[in-house]
């Protein structure tokens, strides 16, 4: 990251009509140890559930990539226990969403497969994406944690 962050700095100091930044959340999933390292760089934060319900957002740790010159990446780490799920997802999933539509929607889900989670987020999405205007993408992944 701090390598992308360096690029995107370099093209915006070097043209003073371009002005470009983006944000992303960079995981390290050990399976071995059970643990999740994660650097989230203005990303809409990561949704964890564990396999008794219970949420934590991984928020944002650092600004965007790319908005300041010399960042200094640090990455946050917890441990996990099997069973337990992450959604990541895009603010075109989040923004036409009820508030904490997200994480009721993965906590209500938690006997279902990865497959049905989909499937119920996509058809939210298309039913509550009518209801307000979409101009943006819409990517979410899912990851069940072993």
């Amino acid at each position: 990251m701090k390598e992308l962050d360096y690029q995107l700095h370099n093209i915006v100091e070097s043209d003073n009509d371009l002005y470009h930044y983006c944000t992303a959340i960079y995981m390290f999933i050990d399976t071995t140890k059970q643990t999740i390292e994660y650097i989230n760089a203005g990303h809409p934060p990561a949704i964890y559930l564990d396999k008794n319900g219970r949420q934590k957002e991984l928020k944002t740790t650092v600004p965007p990539i790319g908005l300041f010159k010399g960042i200094d990446f640090h990455s946050s780490t917890f441990s996990y226990t099997k069973g337990a799920r992450l959604l990541l997802y895009t603010d075109g999933v989040s923004e036409p969403l009820e508030e904490n539509r997200l994480g009721s929607l993965l906590k209500d889900s938690t006997t279902l497969t990865l497959e049905n989670v989909k499937d119920k987020l996509s058809k939210t999405l298309e039913e509550d994406g009518n209801k307000c205007y979409k101009n943006d993408d819409q990517c979410f992944i899912l990851i069940d944690l072993k």
